[in-house]
């Protein structure tokens, strides 16, 4: 039955790798494609929404493949909040989790504006990836 499955699903390319079959129809990843960005960027602004109304957030950094425009069908929603906070880290990542329930895949980090700043200072890795490759969101007017 496994020997089936495989025969049905999966096939060796030229270079000897397992490809799955239903790769081969670009027209349905690619719709599948649009639909998952469509309802993405759906939770996106629902989450900033809520954070906006029920939160106090100095900035949203949206950064990883839906901030790049680099969609596949595994993509989530990876987001950076900022706001002041006296609760500790899980506390604040618990608070944000029950705020806005997420209906997708989420990453989220909350860092109060100092560790913000700190990483923005000493992490190469949230230089490059959030900073130079993410995008602001939302900003808090000052």
């Amino acid at each position: 039955m496994y020997n089936e499955f495989l025969s049905k699903y999966w096939t060796f390319s030229k270079w000897g790798l397992l490809m799955n079959e239903r790769r081969k129809k670009p027209f349905k990843v690619s719709t599948e494609i649009n639909n998952r960005k469509k309802l993405l960027n759906q939770e996106l602004k629902r989450y900033i929404r809520l954070l906006t109304k029920h939160g106090s957030p100095e900035k949203l950094i949206l950064f990883g493949t839906l901030a790049q425009g680099e969609l596949h069908e595994w993509s989530d929603i990876d987001l950076v909040v900022v706001e002041k906070s006296n609760l500790p880290f899980y506390q604040r990542l618990r608070k944000i989790r029950e705020l806005i329930q997420p209906q997708v895949g989420l990453d989220i980090v909350v860092y109060t504006p100092e560790e913000f700043d700190q990483l923005q200072a000493n992490s190469p890795f949230f230089r490059e990836e959030i900073i130079a490759k993410g995008k602001i969101i939302y900003e808090q007017s000052k």
